[in-house]
């Protein structure tokens, strides 16, 4: 693990664990980078943590509330930053215009998350976004 890149970065967005951290032996790598993502974010540096495994990761360390923003969405935040259009912010974007025949895009005001499981005892995250609809 490169804990100088770490150090000296102003923003650190991270998706995907560094190794099997779910077997004592082989949590090292993921272990390591919670422990200077932590460290790096009481620093200033803002953090983003991404991903199912790496949310998890998080959970499981305990430092959920230690980061910037911790999420179970990996690949869609991946898109998302990528500047590709996700079919939920494209319907929040558009819905002012169907709704009222003109131009504009949904503000959002406000965001609420909480973890819940799915029918197979998953942990998973609802978000509710609050517009100005």
């Amino acid at each position: 693990m490169n804990k100088k890149a770490v150090d000296e970065s102003k923003t650190i967005i991270w998706n995907g664990p560094m190794g099997v951290f779910e077997m004592a032996k082989f949590e090292i790598g993921t272990k390591s980078l919670m422990d200077a993502v932590v460290a790096a974010t009481a620093a200033g540096t803002v953090t983003v943590i991404g991903g199912g495994d790496t949310a998890t990761a998080c959970k499981n360390y305990n430092t959920e509330d230690k980061v910037t923003h911790c999420s179970t969405g990996g690949g869609a935040s991946l898109e998302l930053l990528e500047g590709k259009d996700l079919p939920g912010v494209a319907a929040l974007d558009d819905a002012p215009a169907k709704a009222a025949g003109g131009g504009g895009g949904a503000t959002i005001t406000s965001v609420r998350a909480r973890e819940i499981f799915d029918s197979r005892g998953n942990p998973t995250v609802e978000v509710d976004l609050m517009t100005d609809l």
